[in-house]
């Protein structure tokens, strides 16, 4: 079974795809569609290279780095995170979310907004002893605290 075509490919093989089934071009004889023709076939020929190349070329990533309190579900910037989201995987072809997340949180609102879409990994620290960390601990290096002065 061939596997799937994802991500930008996906969106080159679904234009190659609507290239294919315009039916009036051949219909149409003449001088004055030879030009048509020529564009055509050149697109067709540019695309199908776009496909070949993405489907040999390694893959892309693609960083969106958030505030915590902003991946809960109900937070007042949630529909902006969305739309961020959206534009990332419609630009880019995204096929997989790698979040950081809590296994002790509810749902992220990146893997609700994965859900159906895309796949979604949890790659965030597990909360199993070996793993605990020191939470909050405090900023006490001159260069930091010199950096985050308020002097306004």
């Amino acid at each position: 079974m061939k596997k799937p075509v994802t991500g930008v490919a996906a969106l080159v093989q679904s234009r190659i795809d609507e290239l294919k089934a315009e039916k009036w071009l051949p219909r149409h004889e003449g001088a004055e569609f030879d030009e048509l023709r020529k564009q055509h076939d050149e697109q067709m020929i540019q695309l199908e290279s776009e496909l070949r190349a993405e489907l040999e070329s390694r893959r892309l990533v693609v960083l969106l780095g958030v505030a915590h309190a902003l991946q809960d579900v109900g937070h007042a910037q949630n529909e902006e995170f969305k739309r961020r989201l959206s534009f990332l995987a419609n630009s880019y072809g995204a096929t997989t979310i790698l979040e950081e997340w809590a296994d002790d949180r509810r749902a992220s609102l990146a893997s609700v907004f994965a859900k159906g879409r895309m796949d979604y990994r949890d790659i965030g620290t597990p909360s199993e002893s070996q793993f605990k960390t020191f939470a909050n601990a405090p900023m006490t290096y001159r260069e930091f605290s010199a950096s985050m002065r308020d002097d306004r």
